[in-house]
């Protein structure tokens, strides 16, 4: 609560200021202290569901088909993105080829930070009128609409890349033969 008041008082990003307060506070030991963990997950679920929920009222269905070859644009920059960013970073890394080629897909539907960087968006560019506001509403149905898409799409890509990676058995009886469960 003290780094958000902070960032609202300095007028810095609320999303990008937690983001990073999470990363130092998960760096600074070694031990992770995982029931604080647990405790944090318990009570996250109802704090998505808001989120989310804001998104989607915000979502103004009239502007879909105008924002077309934008969404269109963004999916794909943004799937070229992840592909090319997890690509590279497996190979610098020494990854397992299967890794190098199918993380891509895993990362497909992976859009929290996006839809709140659009909100944070939107309430920056309302503060230039009208204007600015409706560009901050393009924003936020760009994203969220195509959030929509790719948490569509993303679980069988997800499956897909995990499946090709031999990750997991392609059948019931091949985890059977190998006395593993699914």
């Amino acid at each position: 609560m003290l780094a958000s008041g902070l960032a609202v008082y300095f007028d810095f990003s609320l999303i990008l200021t937690n983001m990073a307060l999470g990363l130092i506070l998960t760096n600074m030991h070694t031990d992770r202290n995982e029931p604080n963990f647990d405790i944090v997950k318990a009570f996250v679920p109802p704090i998505y569901i808001l989120f989310f929920l804001f998104v989607g009222a915000r979502l103004q269905l009239g502007l879909l088909p105008k924002m077309g070859m934008i969404g269109l644009l963004y999916v794909v920059g943004r799937t070229a993105g992840k592909w090319i960013g997890a690509y590279f970073g497996a190979r610098v890394s020494a990854a397992d080829k299967n890794v190098q080629k199918y993380l891509g897909f895993a990362l497909f539907s992976q859009a929290g930070v996006a839809i709140g960087l659009a909100l944070d968006i939107y309430q920056h560019f309302s503060q230039f009128g009208a204007e600015g506001a409706m560009l901050g509403h393009t924003v936020i149905n760009v994203i969220a609409a195509t959030t929509l898409l790719v948490q569509i799409i993303g679980p069988p890509s997800v499956k897909y890349a995990i499946g090709k990676a031999g990750e997991i058995p392609l059948n019931s009886n091949e985890a059977a033969n190998t006395g593993e469960s699914s």
